[in-house]
C-alpha cells in the first residue's frame, strides 16, 4: 500500500512539475506582452500629456483675461492631462480590455457572426462616440434590438440606425448614464415583449421625452394620451420601431443643439481608449493567454489537493 501511494505521489509530482514549466513558460508570455503594452501606454500617456498641456495653456491664458472669478477653472483644466495619463494606468489598461472582450460578448451572444463581431464591435463604439453615450450601455441597447426586432425583420442597417437614435435621443434629454441604463433596459424589454406599457413607457417618457414624441406622433396623439393608448395595448413594438427609425432626422437635430457635458466628454475619451487597447490586445493575444492558463489552473486544482493530501500521508507514515 505505501509502495502504491509513493507511486502515486511520483505520478502527480510529474504532473504538477510539468504543469508549473507551462504556466511558468506562458507567464512569462504574457508578462512580456504586458510590459510591451504599458510601454505603449506611457508613450500613449506622454502624448496625450503634451496635447492637454498644450491645450490648457491656451485656456488657462483665455481664463486670466476672463477674471479673477473663475479661477478656480483653471486648475481643473490643468490637471486634466493628468487625469488622462492615471487613467493609462496597467490596471486600468486591464479594465479598458475586459470591457472591450464584454462588448464583444454582448454582440456574439446577440447572434452575430463570429468573423463580424469585432467588426460590429467598432460599429457599436462609433455609434457611442456620436452620442457621447456609455459604451456598454450603447452594446446593451443594440444587442436588445437585434434579439427583439428579428420578428419584425429588421435588418442590421436599421438596428444600427434605431441605436443611435435612441441613444442620441436619452444623450439629448440630459439624462445621466445610469439613468439611461435603466431606461435602455425597460425599452429592451418592452420590444421584446411586443408592446410598450407600464414602467416600460414611463421611462421613455421621463428619460427621453424626444422619444415619446416621436413614437406619439406615429400615433396621432400627444404625448399625454400615449399612456391611454399604452393600456389598450396598442403601442406595439412594430409601430415603435418604425416610428424611431421614421424619426432619425428629428431626433439627430435635437441632439445638434445640446452641448457636451464633461461626463458625455468622458464616454467619449473612454470608448476611443478601450477600443484601442481593445483591438491591441486582440492583436498580441496577451488576455486569451493569461485566460487560459488561469482556467487551466482552476481545472487542476485537485491534482495539487491531492498531491499535497498524499504527500502528507507519507510524511506523517514515515
Amino acid at each position: 500500500m505505501a509502495e502504491a501511494e509513493q507511486q502515486l505521489v511520483v505520478q502527480l509530482e510529474a504532473r504538477i512539475r510539468d504543469f508549473e514549466r507551462n504556466f511558468q513558460k506562458a507567464s512569462r508570455v504574457a508578462n512580456d506582452n504586458w510590459r510591451g503594452i504599458e510601454n505603449r501606454g506611457r508613450t500613449a500617456a506622454r502624448n496625450l500629456e503634451s496635447t492637454f498641456l498644450s491645450t490648457s495653456n491656451v485656456a488657462n491664458a483665455a481664463l486670466e483675461r476672463m477674471g479673477a472669478g473663475i479661477g478656480s477653472l483653471k486648475g481643473q483644466i490643468g490637471g486634466l492631462a493628468s487625469a488622462v495619463t492615471g487613467a493609462l494606468s496597467l490596471n486600468q489598461l486591464r479594465r479598458y480590455v475586459d470591457q472591450w472582450q464584454e462588448l464583444r460578448n454582448r454582440i456574439a451572444a446577440a447572434g452575430e457572426a463570429p468573423e463580424r463581431v469585432g467588426e460590429r464591435a467598432s460599429t457599436i463604439t462609433d455609434i457611442a462616440i456620436r452620442s457621447r453615450s456609455d459604451v456598454a450601455g450603447t452594446g446593451d441597447l443594440y444587442a436588445g434590438l437585434t434579439r427583439s426586432t428579428k420578428e419584425l425583420g429588421a435588418n442590421q442597417a436599421q438596428v444600427l440606425q434605431a441605436t443611435e437614435t435612441i441613444s442620441k435621443a436619452f444623450t439629448a434629454g440630459g439624462q445621466s448614464a445610469q439613468t439611461a441604463a435603466g431606461a435602455i433596459t425597460q425599452l429592451n424589454q418592452a420590444m421584446s415583449a411586443g408592446k410598450l406599457s407600464g414602467d416600460e413607457l414611463n421611462s421613455v417618457l421621463e428619460g427621453a421625452p424626444a422619444l415619446a414624441r416621436l413614437i406619439a406622433a406615429e400615433f396621432g396623439v400627444s404625448v399625454g394620451q400615449l399612456k391611454r393608448l399604452a393600456e389598450e395595448g396598442k403601442l406595439t413594438s412594430d409601430r415603435v420601431f418604425g416610428a424611431i427609425l421614421k424619426g432619425a432626422a428629428t431626433i439627430e437635430a435635437e441632439f445638434a443643439r445640446t452641448n457636451p457635458t464633461i461626463a458625455q466628454s468622458f464616454n467619449v475619451l473612454s470608448a476611443s481608449v478601450q477600443r484601442f487597447w481593445g483591438q491591441l490586445d486582440e492583436a498580441t493575444g496577451t488576455s486569451a493567454a493569461i485566460s487560459r492558463q488561469i482556467l487551466r489552473l482552476g481545472e487542476n486544482i485537485d491534482v495539487v489537493m491531492r498531491v499535497a493530501a498524499v504527500a502528507g500521508t507519507a510524511l506523517l507514515a514515515m
